[in-house]
């Protein structure tokens, strides 16, 4: 069974996770964003030999690559594409969007809008179908409060991700429904290993993070 090492560093905490296919094994977290270029390598170190196992164990190394945090994505995938160089091993890279919508979909009606908080009222945002399809691509947009309304008119829409405080205070359709939870590890060990069982992997030297605009930063650095 492939055992998965996973990075995620786009929305704030960073967290690094083990996983025998969508099997978490064991994860670890840092909610100080100031600390995790020099927290991460020792974080994946201690993982390991915490659950025996080397660096040598690993089959691929997913990382979540944006978008979200300026800084948290180039730390993220350069560590990620630093260990498969040295490894020898696949890369895979995940959609923060993505990710967001596929944890929602279990509990939308009709379509998934994911969405991740920037400057005032401006989100990243990316809207999806029951099948996970984009019906509107990832996209920078100035929240309003007739933001959605000819697609609210016509389908419920679910919210999903770390902008739904500021995104509900204006948007009050009857057909918006806002979830307060976010992706969880076990999101991401089933999205990077259904990548992983596929073959979507990330040629190393075309992997880069996806900003959609050129600079964000969920701490205002």
């Amino acid at each position: 069974m492939s055992l998965l090492l996973h990075i995620d560093t786009a929305l704030g905490k960073a967290t690094v996770s083990l996983a025998a296919g969508e099997t978490l094994i064991a994860v670890k977290e840092n909610q100080d964003m100031r600390d995790q270029a020099t927290w991460i390598h020792t974080a994946i170190q201690n993982l390991l030999q915490e659950n025996g196992y080397t660096t040598a164990s690993l089959s691929a190394i997913a990382v979540v690559a944006g978008p979200g945090s300026y800084t948290g994505l180039r730390i993220g995938l350069a560590t990620a594409k630093g260990l498969c160089y040295a490894l020898q091993i696949p890369l895979i890279t995940i959609n923060t969007l993505e990710l967001i919508a596929q944890a929602a979909q279990p509990q939308a009606t009709d379509l998934v809008c994911a969405m991740i908080d920037a400057r005032r009222m401006e989100v990243f945002m990316a809207l999806y179908n029951k099948a996970g399809e984009a019906i509107i691509e990832p996209e920078a947009k100035i929240i309003t409060a007739d933001s959605f309304a000819d697609i609210l008119d016509q389908q419920y829409i679910v919210f999903a991700g770390n902008s739904n405080a500021k995104v509900s205070s204006v948007i009050k359709h009857p057909h918006a429904v806002f979830l307060e939870n976010n992706y969880t590890v076990t999101d991401i060990c089933a999205f990077a290993n259904r990548m992983y069982q596929n073959g979507s992997f990330t040629g190393l030297a075309y992997a880069e993070p996806y900003y959609v605009k050129e600079y964000y930063s969920t701490s205002g650095t």
